[in-house]
C-alpha cells in the first residue's frame, strides 16, 4: 500500500504557506522560513510576517536576505536555490503525505484541493487535465490488445 497527494480540482497542485511551513518543519527540522512580499515585477522584496502568508506576490526562502533586498543585485544561484516551493516533490514522499494528513484542506494552496489517495501499486503515474489529477496504475489501465 502505497499513499500520495494529488490535487482534486482544477487548478494545479499546490500547498498553502502553512502546509509548505509544516513540511519544511518534518523535512529540513534544522532550517528557517523568511517570507518575502514581492512588488508587481518580483524584483523589490521586503520581509513580511505570517499574516501576508496567502499574498500572492509573496516568495519563501530559506535564507535570510535582510529586511528587503531586490532579486537582481543578489547573488542569482543563493537566490533560486533558496526558494521554498512544493513544486518537485515526489508526491508519495512521507513528509508529504504526513503534511497533508495532518493539515487537511488548510493544505490546500492557491485553487488547490489536495487528497491523500493509496494505492495498491508502487508504479504509478499521475495524470491531470487542467490541474484537476487522477493516478492510474499498470492494474488500474484498461490496455487495448492487437
Amino acid at each position: 500500500m502505497l499513499k500520495l497527494v494529488i490535487n482534486t480540482d482544477y487548478g494545479g497542485f499546490s500547498l498553502s504557506y502553512k502546509a509548505l511551513k509544516r513540511y519544511y518543519e518534518l523535512k529540513y527540522p534544522e532550517k528557517k522560513l523568511y517570507l518575502y512580499e514581492a512588488n508587481a515585477n518580483n524584483t523589490k522584496l521586503k520581509k513580511v510576517n505570517e499574516s501576508h502568508a496567502d499574498n500572492t506576490w509573496c516568495e519563501i526562502h530559506d535564507v535570510d536576505f535582510g529586511d528587503s533586498f531586490n532579486s537582481e543585485k543578489v547573488d542569482q544561484e543563493l537566490y533560486y536555490n533558496s526558494y521554498v516551493t512544493a513544486c518537485g516533490n515526489k508526491r508519495s514522499e512521507p513528509f508529504l503525505v504526513q503534511t497533508v494528513e495532518e493539515l487537511g484542506e488548510e493544505a490546500n494552496g492557491s485553487f488547490a484541493k489536495l487528497k491523500v489517495v493509496t494505492i495498491d501499486s508502487d508504479k504509478y503515474r499521475i495524470c491531470e487535465y487542467d490541474g484537476a489529477e487522477w493516478v492510474e496504475t499498470p492494474e488500474s489501465i484498461e490496455w487495448e490488445t492487437a
